[in-house]
């Protein structure tokens, strides 16, 4: 018998400071007008989820309030083919942006690298994509800047912090067997008592004590045998 299983809404990856705090510092997402960089970031996640969403720390510098982001595979360290494009759940002012799927939210396995990039595809808009105070990259393969001049060329990002972002998922996990065994005993239980109080309204109306005898014990056998059927 397969164990039921229960969802958990998981933190991915988070490089946030306490309260979703950042360093204040911020690099630009900018279209051509603006040297034309945009950024992805690697991250791995520890548990198998349901993506749901991703959380950033943007402010708006020039033009248009909008940014594209993407999640990617990896190919060989670097950002690979596209997993889902995501939308803004606000326009960007100064201050915490989610992006959430445009449509099914794909499986993020555990172990596996992934990457979040965000790129400003209006020539005439600058975004500013806060910096972590705290989560430095290795300068090899967790933060990488492109240009539109060679979008084919990352540059790695130096030994510094990246900027800041979160991940969250729903994970899928098998409940307990015990818990389950304790469940259907319940439900065994809720059931005999109402057979035997159902039985008991219906011996009201008939006579002799051998009807009452013969139910008294009706759920004692059953108990036994529905538990042994079960096999974790």
């Amino acid at each position: 018998m397969a164990l039921p299983q229960i969802l958990h809404a998981d933190t991915v990856y988070s490089n946030f400071g306490p309260g979703l705090t950042n360093s204040s510092n911020a690099v630009s997402v900018a279209g051509n007008d603006f040297g034309g960089e945009y950024y992805a970031l690697a991250f791995t996640p520890s548990v198998t989820v349901t993506f749901t969403d991703a959380l950033t720390d943007l402010v708006l510098f020039a033009g248009n309030n909008t940014v594209d982001a993407l999640l990617l595979s990896t190919n060989n360290g670097i950002p690979g083919a596209s997993l889902a494009t995501l939308i803004q759940t606000s326009p960007i002012t100064n201050g915490i942006e989610e992006f959430t799927c445009t449509v099914t939210c794909p499986v993020l396995q555990a172990g596996t690298e992934y990457w979040l990039q965000l790129k400003e595809l209006d020539p005439g808009s600058s975004i500013g994509w806060y910096l972590s105070s705290s989560d430095m990259s290795n300068g090899t393969d967790e933060a990488l800047r492109y240009t539109y001049y060679d979008p084919n060329s990352p540059i790695y990002w130096p030994t510094g912090p990246r900027p800041v972002f979160e991940i969250d998922g729903t994970s899928i996990v098998a409940s307990e067997p015990g818990s389950l065994i304790q469940l259907l005993a319940g439900v065994v239980v809720l059931f005999c008592v109402f057979y035997r109080l159902t039985k008991t309204a219906s011996l009201r109306v008939r006579s002799g004590p051998c009807h009452h005898r013969r139910n008294s014990s009706c759920c004692q056998v059953p108990v036994a045998n529905l538990l042994r059927t079960f096999r974790f």
